[in-house]
């Protein structure tokens, strides 16, 4: 399962590195891991940016939930 999941996550890795060397136009490997990384930990950011927000999203409606509750039950 490890063995799998690794070399799936090196398939995904290759393909992002291919597209940014053909988006770039490098040949360089060392540029291309650089500029690959960099895009992957942009992404990273921006996901864990909306997952932050959808939770407190969550957690304001869960509260309004809670309240409505409280109120409709006293």
């Amino acid at each position: 399962e490890d063995a799998r999941r690794l070399l799936g996550l090196c398939g995904e890795l290759d393909r992002r590195m291919r597209d940014t060397a053909n988006s770039s136009g490098s040949v360089d490997t060392l540029k291309v891991a650089i500029l690959t990384a960099i895009s992957l930990i942009d992404e990273l950011a921006r996901l864990r940016n909306a997952l932050q927000s959808m939770d407190e999203t969550l957690s304001r409606r869960s509260l309004q939930c809670v309240t409505m509750l409280d109120h409709s039950l006293h």
